[in-house]
């Protein structure tokens, strides 16, 4: 469990980040909204996943000193960020307050992988291998 924890705290972080803020009461949201553009919970669903992915990717890649990257660490952050999607979207139907299931969400959460596992080897180079 502490070789998990070490070698996945970030990712580990960033997926209760997400369940947090997506378990806050869909009542609650609408008070507390900075940003009025129409859809905006879109792009936060793909920055949420697009984080998580990379995170996942990073923590999972064996060849990240190489600047490169494996198909392994790509294909299991896309079981992790998808699968905790599609949990995600469930629990916000069958658990909690005032929220919904959103099938655009998922698609959100898809480009978020998607374009996040395109970009990792070129966001990799950029932050010097830190992720």
């Amino acid at each position: 469990m502490r070789r998990i924890w070490r070698n996945h705290w970030k990712s580990i972080i960033w997926a209760i980040f997400i369940l947090v803020l997506c378990s806050i009461p869909g009542n609650q949201i609408n008070k507390v909204k900075i940003i009025d553009i129409p859809q905006f919970d879109k792009f936060v669903h793909f920055f949420f996943y697009f984080v998580f992915t990379l995170l996942l990717i990073s923590e999972n890649n064996k060849l990240k000193l190489q600047k490169n990257v494996t198909v392994d660490a790509i294909l299991i952050a896309a079981s992790i960020s998808l699968g905790y999607g599609g949990i995600i979207e469930i629990m916000q139907k069958e658990l909690f307050i005032n929220r919904g299931a959103d099938i655009w969400d998922m698609v959100a959460n898809t480009i978020g992988f998607l374009v996040a596992a395109i970009s990792y080897r070129s966001v990799n180079k950029v932050t010097d291998r830190y992720i």
